[in-house]
């Protein structure tokens, strides 16, 4: 006991000790005197500030990415030189050369050559000569024969390519605006498409009628009339009596179409069909018939001729089963 007494004797002294300083300074020396007040500092009064309107920044929008300027087809006739004088229609060409030149030379000219003349180093391994085109002589056209295709022609069978030859389509690898900028690039090889003359007309496919016995019947009829097997033979298989003896303008042997192979180099819709009996080939000895047969006859000279197709392979019935793969 005496012991627990002795400790709290000594820490109540030991607190005392602690706490006077801090009793000193909050009663003064003197316990009982008043402590004296702090000398005030004049404070300057505090000028009143306005809130000043906040001005919205107006936000500009970024820049877009820079883009080709692409001239996509037009609706046909399209030309380059429609409207445009001598001197717009040189700057024209020339920066559809620039911007069209490098897809050419990357995809084309191994079989076209790098100047377009068709003499590309794998030309010479091709069973079907490739295109010259600074010759401005195209087969597969809406334009009447012996005029200038529209570049939609163009771009139609740079997309689609030409079947049982080696021209691919290009669709499957370039986008539409690259095929755009490589068919104004194929008409900066030739003259014919600078010229002061207005665009061709383009050839208006109608509706296609009905495909029935009838129409077939009478496309036979005109087949015969018209003098086709001439060339293509009585029965269509390509063999008629001059059919060995056909040139093109350039003197090269040429084949009559066999009707009953797969499909025709223009693809094997009813519009392909109409459009060259209509148009004919240019350079070929297949002529047009737009003005010996009116529109509903020609539609019957095709229905004939797509009955003599031999069977479909099961591909192409997976990609067309219709038969009428659309072809603008």
């Amino acid at each position: 006991m005496q012991m627990q007494a002795l400790v709290s004797a000594i820490t109540i002294a030991m607190g005392c000790q602690l706490l006077l300083p801090h009793a000193a300074v909050a009663q003064g020396a003197d316990a009982g005197a008043p402590t004296p007040a702090a000398p005030s500092t004049p404070v300057a009064p505090r000028e009143s500030v306005q809130p000043q309107p906040v001005q919205a920044q107006p936000v500009q929008a970024q820049p877009a990415l820079p883009r080709p300027e692409v001239a996509l087809p037009t609706p046909a006739p399209d030309s380059p030189h429609q409207g445009a004088g001598a001197p717009q229609r040189a700057q024209q060409r020339a920066l559809a050369a620039e911007r069209g030149r490098p897809l050419y030379l990357k995809y084309c000219a191994t079989c076209h050559g790098r100047d377009g003349d068709g003499h590309g180093p794998s030309a010479a391994a091709l069973e079907v000569a490739p295109l010259d085109f600074t010759r401005g002589v195209y087969k597969f056209r809406t334009t009447p024969a012996g005029m200038i295709p529209t570049q939609r022609d163009i771009e139609r069978t740079i997309r689609l390519g030409l079947v049982g030859t080696r021209m691919p389509p290009w669709s499957k690898l370039l986008s539409p605006a690259e095929i755009t900028l490589l068919a104004g690039y194929l008409m900066t090889l030739s003259d014919r498409f600078w010229t002061d003359e207005p665009p061709p007309p383009v050839l208006e496919i109608p509706a296609e009628p009905r495909a029935d016995a009838a129409s077939i019947a009478r496309g036979q009829a005109l087949f015969g009339r018209m003098g086709c097997p001439v060339c293509h033979g009585t029965q269509g298989h390509g063999d008629g009596m001059i059919a060995a003896a056909l040139r093109d303008d350039w003197g090269k042997p040429i084949r009559p179409f066999d009707f009953h192979s797969a499909s025709p180099k223009g693809g094997p819709a009813a519009r392909g069909y109409y459009r060259t009996i209509s148009t004919g080939h240019t350079g070929t000895p297949m002529p047009s018939f737009v003005a010996l047969l009116k529109p509903d006859e020609r539609w019957d000279v095709v229905h004939y001729v797509m009955s003599l197709r031999a069977p479909r392979g099961v591909l192409d019935y997976l990609l067309d089963p219709a038969g009428r793969m659309t072809i603008p």
